[in-house]
């Protein structure tokens, strides 16, 4: 059943169309070169200089035949972060089966989807997924090389780490702040120990402190940040996170999929502790710890945009968190069972399985119903998907259409039912950043909302 939800939202990708962003950065590598257009990004916008790459290199440097990898992309972000769940558990676990090792991967994941703020942005449109979601995955497989490097003594590990965390790091700011910061506590935990930086570790902390360097000292920054006057409120920006954090975590940890999850996790910790070194001891953490870092999270990821903006414009940047959250959350349990006695959950033995079946259908309901899985199966089977679809290709004809008139002016109605699983930013005024992206890709003076006459309305609630 997991596998069928993680497939249905890899489905809906199908159903997915360029959005906003998407125009602009094929425009400007259509226009300007990839190269050329990443370094003016830098230099006047920001300093990404990893995504930055990605997004002009995107399928629709190709025009409208490069939709159907478009549409592939939710897919495969979404193995490949399933594949790097899978890694870093098998890592963790070295004697843990495949299939024990696959369902908490699918587990991670499927809560994951299911929890996230905003999946449209997170997969489905492509600017905004290569820049938060592909260094979530990336992350995944960094973190088991490091595992690697620090239990094994494998030097090679960290040197293949190094690279990546330089990747993630350039991707977006949460992932360069929460870089930095995991390779700062990895220090930290090593000189607790009395030990001094194993051969690799140094590398990832210049990794780590280069691309976080590459981000902070880039001119776009302040070209970017002059659009936003209440930026560098510290006060703002700190009371704003931490109402952020208590919000999400809340959200979070109410989830009855997530709590179901965590029974699972606490009634089989036993079994899987025979798998998975440091798992019956809590590896060696303090509740305070783990309790902290699973406050912290979201705080870490919300700070950068109340600083550089003074608000929190979107959720991608909280996507990040909620990934980081789950499998803190886990580790969390794994602590309180270690060191709370009273935290530890158990059943008989003769009822373990009725009660592991009736746990697994529970959370199985609520993840196929509620939440962003049931929000996909609602746009699939209602046919709210496959009408939007409909719709922009008819959208695109008309603007096609408007741009073969001499008056160059497109008045498009809106998208009438929009999937909330798939991202559609739909048309505002003129000045609006969907309407003048349609204008400048498809070569016309000015893009209305039909029946407004050029005036600047938004789109009704």
């Amino acid at each position: 059943p997991l596998t069928l939800l993680l497939g249905l939202h890899a489905y809906l990708g199908r159903y997915a169309h360029p959005m906003a962003d998407d125009f602009s950065y094929a425009l400007k590598d259509i226009s300007l070169g990839a190269w050329k257009a990443a370094l003016w990004e830098y230099q006047h916008w920001n300093g990404r200089y990893a995504s930055n790459f990605l997004v002009l290199f995107g399928p629709l440097r190709s025009g409208f035949d490069g939709l159907p990898l478009y549409r592939m992309i939710p897919g495969l972000l979404l193995a490949l972060t399933l594949a790097g769940a899978y890694t870093f558990i098998r890592t963790i676990g070295r004697t843990l089966p495949r299939t024990d090792a696959l369902m908490l991967a699918l587990v991670q994941i499927a809560l994951f989807t299911h929890l996230m703020p905003d999946l449209p942005e997170g997969f489905y449109w492509y600017t905004g997924s290569v820049s938060y979601q592909l260094p979530n995955a990336l992350s995944l497989f960094a973190a088991a090389l490091i595992v690697r490097g620090s239990r094994d003594g494998k030097r090679w590990a960290y040197l293949a780490a190094a690279p990546l965390l330089f990747l993630i790091t350039g991707c977006c700011e949460v992932s360069m702040v929460l870089a930095v910061i995991a390779v700062l506590l990895l220090y930290s935990a090593t000189a607790m120990r009395g030990q001094g930086p194993s051969n690799g570790l140094p590398w990832l902390l210049l990794a780590a402190l280069l691309g976080a360097l590459l981000m902070i000292l880039a001119p776009g920054n302040e070209g970017r940040g002059a659009l936003f006057p209440v930026r560098h409120q510290f006060f703002h920006s700190l009371g704003m996170s931490a109402l952020q954090s208590v919000r999400f975590s809340i959200t979070w940890a109410a989830c009855p999929a997530l709590l179901l999850a965590s029974a699972l996790w606490l009634l089989h910790r036993q079994r899987l502790a025979a798998h998975i070194p440091g798992l019956a001891d809590g590896f060696g953490l303090r509740p305070w710890m783990t309790i902290a870092a699973l406050a912290g999270v979201t705080f870490l990821c919300a700070f950068p945009a109340y600083w550089s903006t003074g608000i929190l414009g979107q959720h991608r940047t909280i996507n990040t968190a909620c990934f980081v959250f789950i499998p803190l959350w886990f580790l969390n349990l794994s602590v309180l069972a270690a060191r709370v006695p009273r935290a530890r959950l158990s059943v008989h033995p003769r009822d373990l399985p009725r009660t592991t079946i009736a746990f697994v259908v529970l959370a199985l309901i609520d993840l196929g119903l509620s939440g962003n899985g049931g929000k996909a199966m609602r746009d699939m089977f209602s046919g709210r998907a496959q009408r939007s679809d409909a719709q922009l290709w008819q959208r695109y004809d008309l603007l096609r259409a408007a741009a073969a008139t001499p008056e160059g002016i497109a008045e498009i109605p809106l998208i009438k039912d929009p999937p909330s699983s798939i991202y559609v930013l739909d048309l505002r005024g003129p000045d609006f950043l969907v309407n003048r992206d349609y204008a400048a890709w498809f070569g016309l003076k000015e893009v209305r909302i039909r029946g407004t006459a050029g005036t600047d309305r938004t789109r009704p609630n």
